[in-house]
């Protein structure tokens, strides 16, 4: 009997979790009031007291706590061509590399890594200044080619194209391939 109240209560939980997921992501909602009779049945069982009741509680704005927090890392994070409408934000910029040069010859010289479709129709570029190339382990360019990124940085535009420039490996996350 204590086991069964046990599983009850933590689907509930579970329950709420989900709900709440979905409610901050902008779905509808299936978020369900805690069974009226799961605090009656907790309190007549001899196993489960007040204190474990507290417990599920606790646990249940704890996951809710973690809910929040994973969609607002989550709405950080936004595709190349979503880019273009975040100008002037902090955020995730993420796609493929679909075009990458290394600008030796050119003052600064820059590398671009330009997301989703390559120069001259890209949507997005990640700027590597040649002071910043050392920090790498191997050629950005080389190392990116084709691959799935993400890069964090302020958004910014040159030529009416959104950039950000990158100045530490860090900025950037490979992605696992699909």
């Amino acid at each position: 009997m204590a086991i069964y109240s046990y599983c009850r209560a933590l689907r509930w939980i579970v329950t709420q979790y989900i709900s709440t997921l979905k409610l901050i992501q902008g779905s509808s909602p299936t978020a369900t009031p805690l069974p009226e009779q799961l605090p009656t049945f907790i309190r007549r069982s001899p196993m489960i007291s007040t204190w474990h009741f507290r417990f599920f509680l606790l646990a249940a704005t704890i996951a809710t706590c973690f809910a929040v927090q994973d969609v607002q890392a989550r709405s950080d994070t936004i595709g190349a061509s979503e880019s273009a409408r975040h100008i002037g934000q902090k955020k995730t910029v993420c796609g493929k590399v679909a075009s990458a040069f290394f600008s030796f010859r050119s003052r600064g010289q820059p590398t671009f890594l330009n997301l989703d479709k390559p120069y001259p129709e890209h949507v997005f570029t990640a700027v590597i200044w040649g002071s910043d190339r050392g920090q790498f382990n191997e050629e950005p360019e080389k190392a990116f080619w084709e691959k799935r990124i993400c890069v964090t940085g302020l958004i910014t535009s040159y030529r009416s194209k959104p950039q950000i420039t990158v100045n530490s490996p860090s900025q950037i996350e490979l992605q696992p391939t699909k």
